[in-house]
C-alpha cells in the first residue's frame, strides 16, 4: 500500500512513527511521502491575499478570504520516517505525484479545527476534488504509545465527523482575514508611526495583551503567557470553556511580536510595557481594549457560516467604525466622549 501522510509539524510524524508500522505492516516506510502544512502556512500575512488599492473611505472593510495556495515545496516535503527509514527531502513535482499516487492519506494534525481546516485547505490545492474517500484523520488527544494505538484504530474519514470543524475553521479564517487588512490601515503603521514605533502591527491578541500588560506592569515571560491560558477576559464568560488567549504554539511568540515591535520591552528575563507602547494605547479608541475577544470568536466561529458572519461583520465594523472616527477626530482637535460598546 502506498500512504502519504499530511502533518503539521515533522515532530508528531516521528512520535506516530512508533506505532505506525503496527498499523501499516504493508507499507515501505522509507517512501512514504509527508508533508508538513504548518511550516508552509503559520501567519496571517502568509496565509492571504490581501486587496490591494482600498482607499480611507472603504474602510471599515470586510469581504471574502483569499487564501495563498499551500505550495507542496513549502510544507518541505520528505520521503521516509524517522526510526522506521532514513528520510531524504524530495522535490514539489515528486511530492505531488506521490500525493495523488497514495492509496491512503493520513491526517496526523491536531486535534481541532485549525488542524482539520489547514489539512483540507492543503488537499483542496492539489486535487481537484478533496479525496476524502481515501483519506483518515486519527483524532489524536494523546501522544502516548496507546493513545496513538486508539486513535489510528479508531481514524474516520473526515468527511464522517470533521466538516463541522473545518467550518468553523474557515469562519475563524474570515475574522482573521478581515481584522487583519482593517488593522494595518486603522490601527498599523501610521498609528504606529505617531507612537514612535517600528515593527511588526499587533495581531487581534497581541493588542489584548499589550492591555494586559499595562496594566500588570513587569513580569516574566512564563507568567504572563501562563495570564494567557488562564486568561479570564471580563468574567463574563465561563474561562474553563475555551483555551485562553492565543494557542500554545502562538503565545510565546505573541510576546516577541511585541517586544520586537517596540510595545515591550526586556528588562531583565521580565518584560514590561515601553513608553511607545502606551502611547500607542493612548492612540486608539478605549474600546479596542475587549478582553473577552478570544471568547467572543470562538462562539461565533461554532454558528452557520451565513449567522457567523453575520455577528463577525457586524463586530469588526463598530470595532474599526470607532477607531476610524476616534482618529480623524483626533487629527482634527475635537475631543469625543467613549461610550461603551
Amino acid at each position: 500500500m502506498r500512504l502519504a501522510i499530511v502533518a503539521e509539524k515533522p515532530s508528531i510524524v516521528a512520535t506516530y512513527g512508533r506505532v505506525l508500522a503496527e498499523f501499516y505492516p504493508d507499507v515501505d516506510f522509507s517512501e512514504v511521502a509527508v508533508f508538513h502544512t504548518k511550516l508552509a502556512w503559520f501567519t496571517g500575512n502568509r496565509r492571504f491575499y490581501f486587496p490591494r488599492g482600498l482607499k480611507w473611505q472603504d474602510f471599515p472593510y470586510v469581504g471574502d478570504p483569499v487564501y495563498r495556495p499551500i505550495h507542496i515545496d513549502a510544507t518541505r516535503p520528505v520521503k521516509g520516517i524517522k526510526g522506521l527509514s532514513d528520510r531524504r527531502v524530495i522535490s514539489a513535482e515528486e511530492g505531488l505525484k506521490a500525493l495523488h499516487a497514495a492509496d491512503l492519506i493520513l491526517l496526523i494534525v491536531d486535534p481541532c479545527s485549525r488542524g482539520i481546516h489547514l489539512a483540507a485547505k492543503f488537499l483542496g490545492d492539489h486535487f481537484d476534488t478533496v479525496p476524502w474517500d481515501r483519506t483518515l484523520y486519527p483524532w489524536t488527544p494523546d501522544l502516548t504509545d496507546n493513545g496513538m494505538r486508539r486513535s489510528l484504530a479508531g481514524a474516520r474519514r473526515p468527511d464522517q465527523f470533521a466538516m463541522p470543524l473545518i467550518s468553523i475553521g474557515e469562519n475563524m479564517r474570515f475574522f482573521d482575514f478581515n481584522y487583519l487588512v482593517n488593522s494595518f490601515a486603522l490601527t498599523g503603521r501610521s498609528v504606529m508611526e505617531e507612537a514612535g514605533l517600528r515593527g511588526p502591527i499587533p495581531s487581534k491578541y497581541g493588542l489584548q495583551t499589550l492591555y494586559d500588560a499595562r496594566e500588570t506592569g513587569e513580569l516574566g515571560d512564563g507568567y504572563r503567557i501562563e495570564r494567557m491560558i488562564r486568561w479570564r477576559g471580563t468574567g463574563k464568560y465561563d474561562h474553563d470553556k475555551y483555551d485562553g488567549l492565543g494557542s500554545p504554539t502562538s503565545r510565546g511568540a505573541i510576546v516577541e511580536q511585541l517586544v520586537k515591535g517596540g510595545f515591550l520591552a526586556r528588562v531583565g528575563p521580565k518584560t514590561d510595557v515601553t513608553d511607545g507602547g502606551r502611547r500607542y494605547l493612548d492612540l486608539l479608541h478605549p474600546n479596542c481594549l475587549d478582553s473577552d475577544l478570544p471568547f467572543r470568536i470562538v462562539d461565533w466561529s461554532a454558528l452557520p457560516p451565513p449567522e457567523a458572519r453575520a455577528k463577525m461583520t457586524r463586530y469588526l465594523r463598530t470595532f474599526f467604525g470607532k477607531q476610524k472616527t476616534f482618529t480623524e477626530s483626533r487629527r482634527k482637535g475635537v475631543r469625543l466622549s467613549h461610550p461603551s460598546r
